[in-house]
């Protein structure tokens, strides 16, 4: 028997969960950069928790996110490997907050092409302060 249930997508972005039997497959395809990115992936968390399923399986190809986001995924993960299996697939990029995510699984599994690894920033450099007459700098 095969029931598939897509919960979620988001414009051009797809977060998907399907069950098979009793197995929820979540898709994370997009870097987590929002509160609605976050929000998305913490509700088809909730709905994998039903006590009908029996585990979960990640397929992760994202470069990461907001740390704060990841980590309240994370953190959700963790909560929910206690109940049941969390295993992870990564199948292209596993980089930075996407490998956070995945370390709160059971088992990670990797293509052999994969990327992964890496708990790296994004940063700029701040813009060179000029001394003004009409301006005071404040260095924040």
């Amino acid at each position: 028997m095969l029931i598939v249930l897509i919960l979620s997508s988001i414009g051009s972005y797809f977060i998907v969960s399907v069950v098979t039997g009793k197995i929820a497959v979540i898709n994370i395809y997009i870097p987590i950069l929002t509160t609605d990115d976050r929000d998305d992936v913490l509700n088809l968390l909730d709905r994998a928790a039903r006590p009908d399923v029996r585990a979960v399986v990640l397929v992760i190809d994202s470069e990461g996110g907001v740390a704060s986001y990841v980590e309240e995924i994370y953190g959700d993960l963790l909560i929910l490997r206690e109940t049941k299996p969390v295993v992870v697939s990564i199948v292209g990029l596993g980089a930075s907050g996407s490998y956070y995510i995945a370390v709160a699984s059971n088992y990670i599994y990797t293509e052999s092409t994969a990327f992964v690894g890496n708990g790296g920033v994004i940063g700029t450099i701040p813009e060179k302060a000029e001394p003004s007459e009409t301006r005071v700098e404040t260095g924040t």
